[in-house]
């Protein structure tokens, strides 16, 4: 990725925490419904991505073109950094939401797995949760676009597994013989 597009991204975050809460609760809807709907075989110039996202053009013009996947992590970065400031109550979500617990079920892998995907790109942000926990969470819709764009990663995943307790006792008696 070009460095110039990374410093439009981290422009783009500050503008965002710095945006009253109401601005910044809507755009980061839609930076979910564009991720939710990212085409991975297109690439995207900033300045579309920008645009679909805020209604407005960036102030300095930048026709850099990202791929569906570079857009996808900068953006999953600006969704969790924003939204660390911002919890909304799963209620006010017109969808399910996953917690990391959840997400590790479903596929069948650690919870530490799921969060060190979080830095692979899977869209996450806080919610609360119940009794106002603030948790991480994933929409259903951006759950299901990681499963369809990164269908190896979670089946490398689940080819790997943790060593019993009994396994490892045998490992490390066979080691002392």
């Amino acid at each position: 990725m070009a460095e110039g597009t990374t410093r439009e991204f981290e422009v783009f975050r500050r503008e965002l925490l710095l945006a009253p809460r109401q601005v910044r609760v809507r755009l980061l809807e839609r930076v979910e419904e564009f991720l939710a709907a990212l085409d991975y075989a297109k690439s995207y110039p900033f300045d579309f991505i920008f645009f679909s996202i805020t209604d407005h053009r960036p102030e300095s013009p930048d026709s850099t073109l990202l791929s569906a996947q570079e857009a996808s992590l900068e953006l999953a970065r600006v969704l969790d950094e924003v939204g660390r400031t911002l919890p909304v109550s799963v209620e006010s979500i017109n969808e399910p939401v996953l917690t990391v617990g959840d997400l590790a079920k479903r596929w069948g892998v650690s919870a530490a797995t799921v969060l060190r995907w979080r830095r692979q790109g899977l869209a996450s942000r806080f919610f609360r949760f119940g009794r106002g926990r603030r948790k991480i969470g994933v929409r259903e819709s951006l759950t299901q676009s990681f499963e369809t764009h990164s269908r190896r990663l979670i089946r490398r995943a689940l080819s790997r597994r943790r060593t019993s307790d009994r396994e490892r006792q045998a490992v490390i008696e066979a080691a002392l013989v």
